[in-house]
């Protein structure tokens, strides 16, 4: 083999030329074609290309101008967001007062001072001639951070209110809780219409020492939620006491939960239960009415009712329940009361409410609205007897001597057209009514132990013996029901 640099001929087992040196594994020449070829693969690199530090700068300073440009921007919005939704708040502050304003109670916006981040209103409400005056602190939103309440939610504002006590009232009651208004109110108003109020009533006390009156109230509070159509409330009112003379009352806690919601219909209808835990009332002998009781006294009174529209009819029911009734004998009484309307149609309702109330603000004599009242009631009249409406009536009683009970029923029959009755002949339809459509049925039970006295046996004998009253084992019982114009007791025709 020979040397690739000089020519040299050489021995396989020679590593290297012996004239020039040159290895024989790789010559320069090699690494020439090496190095050449590395080159050719380098990407070039122009001359306006700078090293990475340097090509960076430019996007990072874009990205800081971007970011204080919108920073600068939030804090211009936050800074007018206030001021403008304060004009809007005053106006609605304003148009929600006129509403509400009414001949019982007057309301007036006697000052408004609008700032950019909070206003100040000062408003009086006229109760029948007793003015109350209203302070209100309201604080702008979105992001109101003053006063003494936040949201974490966007508000078109946070209206705080403060109310003393009428100037009569002070110098008969005065406020226990050092430093609190009388009551204190917090409205939470929302961008969408809603609202969610909270109202605090402060403990009072008070009396008059030359009247012998006492007075103590354990204060109370309440919330409301305020929406588009819909209406929820909860509350809470403590024990008052009230002293006079030798009598006096005592109510305990008084709690309520309930809630309206609008009907297609433009009916209102609602959901509400009351809870009072207990009353005592207990009055001096008066030696002029002997016969009136001195003491009275009764526990747990609830007071459930409710609306609904089942295919296209209104369904109510109310109910009272009394766990117990002191009676001034020493006895205990327990009582459940319920009624139902059923089966009324509430476009008809809408419709006689609507004509009601254009009648009474029409300032006509009261003669002739009555007259006008009855004939413009025979539309929606016909409308609801259409429809077949019931009423039901329940009543039971239980004391030691057994249970009383007593049922109640009475509604239009099905079938009633009412094509004859398109004008305003308002007699005409109630006779209709009453001889072919109205019907009605009653039944009492009562323990005959209750007519035990001589007084009340001979009385009683009279009314078995007409047969107005029937004996069914240990009880009294009267069935009565009526059809056409037709009245019968215990299948007693008494026309």
């Amino acid at each position: 083999m020979y040397c690739t640099k000089c020519g040299q001929s050489m021995e396989n087992s020679q590593a290297g030329c012996a004239r020039c040196g040159a290895s024989r594994y790789l010559a320069p020449a090699m690494f020439k074609f090496a190095e050449s070829a590395t080159a050719f693969l380098r990407p070039v690199r122009s001359n306006t290309d700078q090293p990475t530090q340097s090509r960076q700068r430019p996007l990072a300073s874009r990205t800081l101008i971007i970011c204080v440009s919108a920073l600068a921007a939030a804090l211009i919005l936050f800074l007018l967001l206030p001021y403008a939704i304060g004009i809007r708040a005053e106006s609605e502050y304003r148009s929600t007062i006129a509403q509400m304003s009414s001949d019982a109670v007057r309301l007036s916006v006697d000052s408004y001072d609008r700032g950019w981040f909070s206003s100040t209103a000062k408003d009086t409400i006229d109760l029948s001639g007793r003015q109350v005056e209203l302070t209100q602190e309201i604080h702008h939103g979105p992001f109101p951070f003053a006063g003494s309440h936040h949201s974490l939610l966007p508000v078109l504002a946070i209206v705080e209110s403060r109310a003393d006590l009428p100037l009569d009232l002070k110098s008969i009651v005065h406020v226990t809780r050092e430093g609190a208004p009388a009551l204190a109110a917090t409205a939470f108003l929302y961008p969408d219409g809603s609202a969610e109020i909270s109202i605090a009533v402060a403990p009072l006390a008070g009396g008059s020492p030359a009247a012998g009156t006492q007075i103590l109230f354990d204060g109370g509070e309440c919330v409301w939620w305020l929406r588009r159509g819909e209406v929820s409330a909860s509350g809470r009112f403590n024990h008052i006491r009230y002293a006079e003379a030798g009598s006096h009352l005592y109510a305990s806690a008084l709690s309520f939960d309930g809630d309206l919601h609008l009907d297609p219909s433009g009916l209102w209808l609602h959901k509400m239960t009351w809870l009072l835990s207990g009353v005592e009332l207990t009055l001096a002998r008066d030696p002029d009415e002997p016969m009136l009781p001195s003491r009275l006294a009764f526990d747990g009174l609830s007071v459930t009712s409710g609306d609904s529209v089942s295919e296209g009819l209104l369904q109510t029911d109310t109910r009272f329940a009394m766990k117990r009734i002191a009676l001034p004998d020493g006895r205990t009484v327990s009582s459940d009361l319920e009624w139902q309307l059923l089966n009324v149609d509430p476009h008809a309702v809408v419709e006689w409410l609507r004509d009601n109330q254009a009648i009474a603000r029409s300032g006509e004599p009261a003669t002739q609205q009555i007259s006008e009242l009855g004939r413009s009631s025979v539309t929606p009249l016909v409308r609801l007897a259409k429809a077949a409406p019931k009423a039901i009536f329940k009543l039971e009683l239980e004391s030691p001597s057994g249970r009383a009970a007593s049922t109640l029923q009475a509604g239009i029959k099905p079938g009633f057209s009412g094509e004859r009755f398109g004008g305003s002949d308002d007699e005409a339809l109630a006779r209709e009514l009453s001889e072919n459509y109205a019907y009605a049925s009653a039944e009492i039970v009562v323990p005959a132990s209750l007519f035990a006295d001589p007084e009340s046996a001979e009385e009683l004998n009279g009314l078995l013996a007409r047969g107005l009253i029937v004996r069914e084992g240990n009880n009294l019982v009267s069935r009565a029901t009526y059809s056409r114009g037709q009245l019968f007791v215990n299948g007693q025709n008494l026309n």
